[in-house]
């Protein structure tokens, strides 16, 4: 009877290689399931100044007002 050859075996590379293409087509199909469609915010640079603007007077206490500059306590030398 005649015996058949040992079957090939895949070498460490390639099956590293399969490993990983495997993960990224998983991960692609992931986020176009269920993060492609986020609304993204505005990167306009308006936007984003209006935004900071709105977010740091909500942030900040109101000031005292500034002492003017004519009506200084210190003497001038």
């Amino acid at each position: 009877m005649k015996q058949l050859p040992p079957p090939i075996k895949p070498s460490l590379a390639l099956e590293l290689a399969g490993v990983i293409v495997l993960k990224l087509a998983l991960l692609t199909v992931i986020w176009f399931a269920f993060f492609a469609d986020q609304p993204h915010p505005p990167a306009e640079i308006d936007a984003v100044a209006h935004g900071l603007l709105d977010r740091v007077s909500a942030s900040t206490p109101p000031q005292p007002p500034h002492p003017q500059e004519g009506a200084s306590s210190h003497a001038h030398r």
